[in-house]
């Protein structure tokens, strides 16, 4: 089945299938703190598969599942435009459920800081520590001259 659903409901069903799956769930959240590929219709329509409702187990939890494989061969192949940070993000998003090695010099020198937060936040859930890791990410000062 086709996905045409975005946000929450998404979101939900998506977690559904990777509960219990330290990695699957990091590069999941990951995605959903992004804020980018999960809202993306292509990325959705072509990446993401709802199981169908006669097979689930439990009616009322719906489960969706990225197929991770397909999302690497589209990005490789140049048919899922993104600027190098959003690239990056799927990339290690990729590198924490199995499908690729990522560089990781690479990957997170183009990062912006609003992405380093969730990277981060990935890293310690694919570890199973994110209640244990408390990540912050400071705003970037602004220079003396317009504070002044």
């Amino acid at each position: 089945m086709t996905v045409t659903v975005t946000g929450p409901e998404l979101h939900q069903a998506l977690r559904n299938w990777a509960s219990g799956l330290h990695t699957d769930r990091a590069a999941l959240e990951l995605l959903i703190e992004h804020d980018m590929w999960l809202n993306r219709r292509d990325f959705v329509a072509n990446h993401v598969h709802w199981v169908p409702k006669e097979q689930l187990a439990l009616p009322d939890e719906p489960l969706a599942m990225i197929e991770w494989s397909e999302a690497a061969a589209a990005l490789d192949a140049g048919d899922l435009i993104a600027s190098s940070s959003q690239a990056a993000i799927l990339r290690i998003a990729l590198s924490l459920v199995g499908v690729r090695s990522v560089d990781l010099r690479e990957a997170l020198s183009g990062l912006g800081w609003a992405s380093v937060g969730p990277v981060c936040g990935a890293m310690a859930a694919a570890a199973g520590a994110e209640r244990q890791v408390l990540i912050t990410v400071a705003p970037t000062p602004r220079p003396d001259f317009l504070t002044e």
